[in-house]
């Protein structure tokens, strides 16, 4: 009798869980993905993203990466999904659907608000920006929740396109435009230029500039970017962000957004500092530690170094905006991730490359050593780094010039000067 009951129990015990908790939650479950997930799942999810134009077929890889997480997002977006870039049963449900496009409401914008402009964030601009790509004229990589540069520049198009006032705000005329069928879609932009709305500037070290604050958060979704906060200004933090993008993407590394740069950064398979630190190969192994990056030249050191030509001397300087000699030479091979000691004396007696002993053996970007006094033990005074030619710039502290110029060892004071050289390049 006793058994019977147990098994009565247990029995209304299974009836209630199934009632209470669904066999097909329980499914669901156990496919919930997210960032660091792997398997199959993962790859039907990238395939059917990649079906949708969200991410290169390349990327059908089997790890949600930031990759994955940022598509995800930008499908849940065009879909009125909870946008968490998590792969939960509704997104999974959406994603399945026989339907090759998302569905979109595009003829109607529910906005809040009657106007936006540069700097406004929020979910109407999301909304915005998919009608904007709808019609061709916003092309970058995903939908975002802020109206920068890129999303200006894609209404000014659509303004262009569709003879209204051009000043990239979105106020009720625009609105209205947007909401009509019958208007000028852009036939002149590429959706694989992930970059558009981007200016051709090139940004450097003690540059500022609105664009500069769209490349920070491109480094930060990467995770190449950690400073808490996003600003205007391309410090030395913003600076050795770029560098280490640009190693882990086999780019030139010299820590300044050119073109090449640029369009890398914003482009759908730009790596992130994740992907670079456990990357799946194509059979699912993990690589790592692996560089790709280029050889440094020393021709970009050199041009580099000139740029700052003309910079006043200052003791302690360390740039960019004054220097003293060995300020000079730390702040540049800084750039290109070198780190030197911050004193002459230190870095001509540093352990790091290889010590020159004559000035016929110098080859460009060299770090070359001075004294003021004669004789064999003579102390380091002064340091330049060695442009060729029998020529090397510095910050001199002569009465005369006290700036960043360009010498010649040519001259009795600098030949006879002279110490040793030392080449950190390899």
């Amino acid at each position: 009798m006793d058994n019977l009951k147990k098994v009565v129990t247990w029995g209304l015990i299974i009836a209630f869980a199934v009632i209470v908790f669904p066999l097909n939650s329980i499914a669901y479950a156990s496919s919930v993905l997210k960032i660091g997930s792997t398997g199959e799942e993962v790859k039907q999810v990238q395939s059917l993203l990649s079906d949708r134009g969200l991410i290169k077929s390349s990327h059908i890889t089997g790890y949600y990466g930031p990759i994955t997480y940022n598509a995800v997002k930008t499908f849940q977006i065009q879909n009125a999904l909870q946008v968490d870039g998590i792969v939960g049963p509704a997104t999974m449900g959406k994603l399945k659907q026989s339907s090759g496009e998302p569905e979109t409401s595009s003829s109607v914008l529910k906005l809040s608000k009657n106007i936006y402009k540069l700097e406004d964030r929020g979910p109407d601009i999301s909304v915005i920006q998919g009608r904007l790509k709808e019609l061709g004229f916003y092309n970058h990589y995903r939908i975002t929740q802020y109206y920068g540069p890129i999303t200006e520049e894609a209404v000014k198009d659509f303004q262009k396109a569709n003879a209204l006032k051009v000043d990239g705000i979105v106020g009720p005329a625009t609105i209205r435009k947007l909401e009509k069928s019958d208007i000028s879609k852009s036939s002149s932009v590429s959706s694989n230029n992930m970059s558009e709305g981007l200016s051709n500037k090139v940004f450097k070290l003690g540059d500022s500039d609105l664009e500069v604050s769209t490349i920070q958060r491109r480094l930060k979704e990467l995770g190449f970017y950690t400073y808490h906060s996003i600003t205007q200004y391309y410090g030395p933090i913003t600076g050795e962000a770029v560098r280490d993008f640009q190693r882990a993407n086999g780019l030139r590394v010299d820590g300044i957004t050119g073109s090449a740069t640029k369009s890398k950064l914003f482009s759908a398979d730009a790596i992130s500092k994740n992907d670079k630190a456990a990357s799946i190969t194509s059979n699912g192994e993990t690589s790592r530690g692996i560089s790709t990056s280029p050889p440094i030249d020393a021709n970009d050191i050199i041009n580099f170094a000139k740029r700052y030509l003309g910079v006043p001397y200052v003791y302690g300087g360390n740039g960019p905006s004054a220097f003293d000699c060995s300020g000079l030479t730390t702040f540049v091979f800084k750039n290109f991730g070198i780190f030197l000691p911050r004193r002459a004396v230190e870095q001509a007696n540093a352990s790091i490359g290889t010590k020159i002993a004559t000035i016929d053996a110098l080859k460009p970007a060299d770090l070359v050593f001075f004294s003021n006094l004669r004789g064999d033990e003579r102390p380091v005074q002064h340091v330049g780094i060695y442009i060729g030619g029998g020529n090397f710039i510095h910050a001199t502290s002569a009465k005369n010039s006290r700036k960043v110029v360009i010498s010649t060892l040519s001259s009795g004071y600098y030949r006879e000067g002279f110490c040793w050289g030392r080449r950190v390049l390899k």
